[in-house]
C-alpha cells in the first residue's frame, strides 16, 4: 500500500514536471516572440527618430544661415543712410524692414530698419530682442520734450506718439 502510494505520488510529481516545462517552453516562446516585436518597433522608430533629426538639423542649418544673412542685411543698412541704400539696390523696402521690433522675427538684438506705416520714411533703431520678452525699441534721445513719456507698459510696447516728432 506504501508502494502504491508512492508509485502515485512519483506519477503526479511527474506529470507536474511535464506541465511545468510544457508551460515554461510556451513562456518562452511567447518571450521570444514579443521580444522580436518590440526589437523590430524600436528599430522602426529609431529610423524614424534619425531621419526627424537629419531633417532638424538641415532646418537649423538653414535658419542659421538665414539668420546669417539677415544680420548682413541689417549691417550693411546700418552702414548707410536707409533710403539711398533702398531705393538703388532695388530691394522691397518691405522685405528688410519691419513696422516695430515687435514684428521683427529675429531674435538677436542689434540696429534694424523701422518702418511704421507705409506712410512714413524708414529709420534705423536699435532693437532689444533677447530680454524682457523681446520686440522693444530702445530710444535714447527725445526731441522736444512735447510728448508725454510717463505711460504704462502696454503703451510702450504698442508704441505711442507721433512718427513726424517724438515717440
Amino acid at each position: 500500500m506504501i508502494t502504491a502510494k508512492l508509485d502515485y505520488i512519483q506519477c503526479k510529481l511527474t506529470a507536474i514536471e511535464l506541465a511545468l516545462k510544457e508551460d515554461r517552453k510556451t513562456f518562452d516562446q511567447k518571450l521570444s516572440t514579443t521580444v522580436s516585436q518590440l526589437s523590430e518597433t524600436i528599430g522602426h522608430n529609431l529610423t524614424a527618430l534619425s531621419i526627424q533629426t537629419n531633417k532638424m538639423l538641415t532646418e537649423e542649418t538653414a535658419n542659421a544661415n538665414h539668420e546669417r544673412m539677415r544680420d548682413e542685411i541689417q549691417m550693411l543698412l546700418s552702414k548707410q543712410d536707409p533710403a539711398p541704400f533702398i531705393v538703388t539696390s532695388g530691394l522691397n523696402l518691405h522685405s528688410v524692414s519691419f513696422q516695430s521690433c515687435k514684428t521683427n522675427p529675429s531674435k538677436r538684438s542689434g540696429k534694424y530698419l523701422i518702418q511704421p506705416s507705409e506712410n512714413h520714411e524708414p529709420f534705423l533703431g536699435y532693437c532689444e530682442q533677447s530680454n524682457f520678452g523681446g520686440g522693444w525699441l530702445v530710444f535714447q534721445h527725445r526731441f522736444n520734450g512735447s510728448v508725454d513719456f510717463d505711460r504704462n507698459w502696454d503703451e510702450y510696447r504698442n508704441g505711442f506718439g507721433n512718427m513726424d516728432g517724438e515717440f
